[in-house]
């Protein structure tokens, strides 16, 4: 007991310093571990949150021997608004009918219910919603009734639901679909290039001041302490920063959360009480990361003798062999061996999978494990150039390669995290549809599209809407070729003005003179009569195609995207469409209040419906879109790890090396010359790691991607560019925080620093 209350006294008073950037580096883990790890758990809390909204329907047969249950009808309304998600619930509701979670009350005929921001978009442009949300608000939605803090939701209370559905009971649980093999990959290799900068930050800030620990361990040996005694009060520091750093762990994570929920990529966001870790993750973070101080702070002195006369190490600093390649050479050999047999060992099965995320995590050991040896290479470059700093930091570092590495491989592992996930987005943004990504730049911006319309529409009074400016109405016929036999023979053709699609379109279709055209690839004959046919396969009347039916220019992306129906373009003067086909397509100025406008002067069938082209890539792409959001994320907080690494660590070996600093100005050796020296001290390391760094990620990424060719067909080229600028980055990360210390050079480089040695 007396050692451990005489390592606390020397942990609050020894080195202050030491213990507040061990414990602001401790809580600064703790709070990440938990965010990240409570990201699964807000996602799932989401999903039950939609899931216990969302209602079974009753069966209309099942439901006529009820005796007069209390019925409520829904009818959902999805839709957009300003870019966000939009849903309006329409409700007729008796008393004591089956309730949503968070609902006291359903809204009665005239009343509205809505969530906070749906509230605030109202009173902000109240023209554009008021027809999408007609009646009074009454009470806005709690919580529990929102699957997100910034969903668009309402309930609307109206007396009769003509087209919805009665509940039997809230809470409906769909089958989930799996998650993506290459999300799954990307995800896994995440998380590991993440955590392993986050130890390496955890590691060097508990190593802080190893010097001046060793001196005053020294200095207890020389009054009688054991060396078992010496380790307890080493372990006794490190346990003492961990839980403080636990401690600020917890508030920093208590009190960040909610701004943390709007960094996730969610739609809607995450309530900040769903971010929130299991049990069991709970645990192995608060007891974990004080567990992991101690040992590293324990280890760290497995080389270490103190004696009563001072502190010598067991091994010699220069034992620092290429073996330390092996662990990364390993790591890439087993990425290459997944490359070389593509066929069999594919990513997401088996070997393939384990091959991936072991090879992969191998290698980012492997580059920590290496980087001494990498960083002596460095050393023996700086030898051969001319001038007392060059010699000065290439001796350092060869007297010393472990400590050189220890500065600069966390920023060296983030590099590595960050390239190979700079080589995933290609992949991310080719699932997420590069069909789509073409039809936005084909089409122009603001062009609106909405389903078959039920209730009649005032085209004019749509024209005439400042920002609109064209409008054209699609409409369906049904036609047979002549002489048909089976009755389910016929074909859809679209039914517009070439011309006004045309200017709804904003581009050229090459209509001439025609009135019948070709949609892409077609098997209709010129010159024939075809059938119009009604809705129960009846002849109407007919149709005379002409001896010449051109073929309009459209982008392929529309072709493929169901914007037609059938491969034939009718003029409405030759053909009349269906009752309730008629679709629009509506072009504004792109702007966000002219296509609100326009969706505010649609019947509310329509309104709903109408959707531009960037809202419907957003929706088939919500997934990718998350992810690669997700990606950016990992990103900045890798960077954030690798900066405050470099800091920490760049700070505390200036500072170890103030005797030797001073000596040297005492001697003469001006201070613009150990400023260089420092410099070169932290730069040479930095560029023989960032390279092999790059290369480890472009073998890597060469044989991931290689083998994603060999099963899609697919080519992907490696980022060069990106890496670059990562590079670039890094580099500049790295002399801002060693300029950063120069000052301090300036300061414990003056020779009266050395009275209080």
């Amino acid at each position: 007991m007396r050692t451990w209350g005489l390592g606390l006294r020397l942990a609050l008073q020894a080195n202050r310093v030491r213990l507040v950037v061990t414990a602001l580096a401790v809580s600064f883990t703790v709070a990440f571990l938990l965010g990240a790890l409570g990201a699964l758990p807000a996602r799932q809390a989401k999903l039950d949150r939609l899931n216990a909204r969302d209602f079974v329907s009753v069966d209309t047969n099942a439901s006529k021997g009820l005796k007069h249950p209390p019925r409520v009808t829904l009818e959902t309304a999805n839709g957009w608004y300003r870019g966000k998600p939009f849903t309006v619930r329409l409700v007729e509701a008796e008393p004591g009918a089956p309730r949503p979670p968070g609902l006291d009350r359903y809204p009665g005929p005239g009343e509205v219910m809505v969530s906070p921001d749906l509230r605030a978009a109202m009173q902000a442009h109240p023209k554009e919603l008021a027809s999408r949300v007609p009646g009074r608000v009454v009470d806005l939605l709690p919580d529990a009734a929102l699957s997100g803090p910034h969903e668009l939701f309402a309930y609307v209370g109206v007396a009769k639901v003509r087209y919805g559905q009665v509940v039997q009971h809230f809470g409906y649980h769909p089958r989930s679909q799996p998650t993506p093999v290459e999300l799954k990959i990307a995800a896994w290799l995440g998380a590991v290039g993440l955590l392993v900068p986050v130890l390496v930050l955890v590691g060097t800030a508990t190593r802080l001041s190893a010097s001046s620990r060793d001196r005053r361990l020294s200095a207890l040996r020389l009054v009688g302490a054991t060396p078992r005694q010496a380790r307890a009060i080493a372990a006794t520091e490190g346990l003492v920063a961990g839980i403080a750093g636990v401690a600020g762990g917890l508030a920093f994570f208590w009190l960040l959360r909610r701004p943390a929920c709007a960094l996730l990529p969610f739609p809607d966001g995450v309530f900040a009480q769903d971010l929130m870790p299991t049990g069991l993750e709970w645990t192995v973070v608060v007891l974990g990361v004080p567990l992991l101080a101690v040992t590293t702070g324990v280890v760290s002195l497995r080389k270490v003798v103190t004696g009563p006369l001072g502190v010598r190490r067991q091994a010699p600093l220069k034992s620092v062999g290429w073996w330390r390649l092996v662990p990364v050479l390993v790591g890439l050999g087993m990425l290459v061996a997944m490359r070389l047999r593509a066929d069999r060992w594919a990513p997401g099965h088996g070997i393939g999978t384990g091959l991936l995320l072991g090879g992969g995590g191998l290698t980012v050991i492997g580059l920590a494990v290496a980087a001494p040896a990498v960083s002596r290479l460095g050393g023996r470059l700086l030898s051969r150039m001319p001038g007392i700093s060059p010699s000065l930091a290439a001796g350092r570092i060869e007297s010393d390669p472990t400590a050189s590495a220890r500065v600069v491989t966390g920023m060296v592992l983030v590099l590595f995290v960050t390239a190979w996930l700079l080589a995933f987005l290609p992949v991310l943004q080719a699932n997420r549809g590069s069909s789509d990504a073409a039809l936005l730049q084909t089409l122009p911006k603001g062009l609106l599209t909405t389903g078959s319309a039920i209730e009649p529409v005032d085209l004019g009074a749509v024209r005439a809407l400042p920002g609109v400016r064209a409008v054209v109405d699609l409409g369906r016929s049904t036609v047979a070729g002549p002489g048909r036999r089976d009755p389910d023979d016929a074909h859809s053709v679209t039914v517009a003005s070439c011309t006004a699609l045309g200017r709804a379109l904003g581009r050229d279709l090459g209509c001439g003179t025609s009135k019948v055209h070709r949609i892409g690839l077609s098997d209709w004959r010129p010159g024939t009569r075809v059938d119009v046919l009604d809705a129960d396969s009846r002849v109407t009347s007919r149709l005379a195609l002409p001896a010449v039916i051109p073929t309009l220019g459209f982008p392929a992306q529309l072709l493929d995207g169901g914007f037609f129906d059938g491969d034939l373009l009718v003029d409405p003067s030759l053909l009349q469409a269906d009752a309730g086909t008629t679709r629009l397509v509506i072009r504004t100025d792109g702007t966000a209040a002219a296509v609100e406008r326009a969706r505010a002067a649609l019947p509310l069938s329509l309104a709903f419906t109408a959707t531009t082209l960037q809202e419907q890539v957003a929706t088939t792409g919500q997934v990718y879109l998350g992810y690669l959001r997700a990606v950016r994320i990992g990103l900045v907080l890798a960077l954030l790890i690798g900066a405050a690494s470099l800091a920490v660590t760049t700070a505390d070996a200036v500072n170890e090396r103030r005797r030797s600093l001073a000596t040297l100005v005492a001697f003469g050796t001006p201070l613009r010359v150990l400023r260089r020296s420092v410099l070169l001290q932290m730069g040479a390391p930095m560029l023989t790691n960032v390279v092999a760094a790059l290369a480890a990620a472009a073998v890597a990424s060469a044989c991931y991607l290689g083998t994603l060719q060999t099963q899609n067909g697919e080519t992907w080229s490696l980022p060069w560019g990106s890496w670059a600028l990562a590079a670039l980055t890094a580099g500049v990360a790295v002399l801002l925080a060693t300029a950063a210390t120069l000052p301090l050079v300036s300061a414990i480089g003056r020779p009266e620093a050395l009275r209080a040695e």
